[in-house]
């Protein structure tokens, strides 16, 4: 989704959909804490890369939800 899209929402949608992405992140960035913390297994560093890219990805669109609610 872009920032039009969010903008096209009310006030309610785009508060529900902040919390499912702040939910998410949370989500993404505990699995990550489990597997990067196995020891004695090889992680490859793609999956440490691919990580950090989907949570910078949920991050973006929860930065474009709170900006478009703070215009309200």
């Amino acid at each position: 989704m872009d920032k039009t899209e969010f903008e096209e929402m009310d006030r309610e949608e785009l508060e529900k959909l902040l919390k499912k992405k702040k939910e998410k992140y949370q989500e993404v960035e505990e699995e990550k804490q489990f597997v990067l913390s196995q020891s004695g297994r090889h992680i490859p560093g793609t999956l440490r890369r691919e990580y950090k890219i989907e949570l910078q990805q949920i991050e973006a669109r929860i930065d474009k939800i709170k900006e478009v609610l703070a215009k309200r």
